[in-house]
């Protein structure tokens, strides 16, 4: 009969402690990449959404303070091709007429 296999377990013991500790190294390395692709990340999501403030905030802040400038621009040309410029107010009246002889026409 044949004698069981023994592996010699002092040798096995280092074998693994070995493993272990390059596996350790390995992971600390892979642990530190991430950290820094993580950071890599938050810095991007930081500058793009600055980007787009930078982008955003001067059109939002154009049209708001520009307004009554392209208004009295627009009531020039208006003025100059007979279009009528007025309130909302009157317009939505001019509207209104315009439909009431529409009305008329088609009866």
């Amino acid at each position: 009969m044949e004698k069981p296999f023994s592996p010699d377990l002092s040798t096995d013991n280092q074998d693994l402690q070995e493993i272990l500790a390059e596996n350790n190294r390995l992971l600390q390395e892979v642990k530190a990449g991430n950290e820094k692709i993580l950071s890599y990340l938050r810095w991007s999501r930081i500058w793009s959404l600055l980007r787009l403030l930078i982008i955003v905030i001067p059109i939002i802040l154009g049209i708001l303070y520009l307004r009554p400038y392209f208004q009295n621009a627009f009531s020039a040309y208006h003025d100059l091709l007979g279009i009528p410029s007025g309130s909302s107010s009157n317009s939505s009246n001019s509207t209104l007429d315009l439909l009431e002889e529409l009305k008329k026409y088609q009866r």
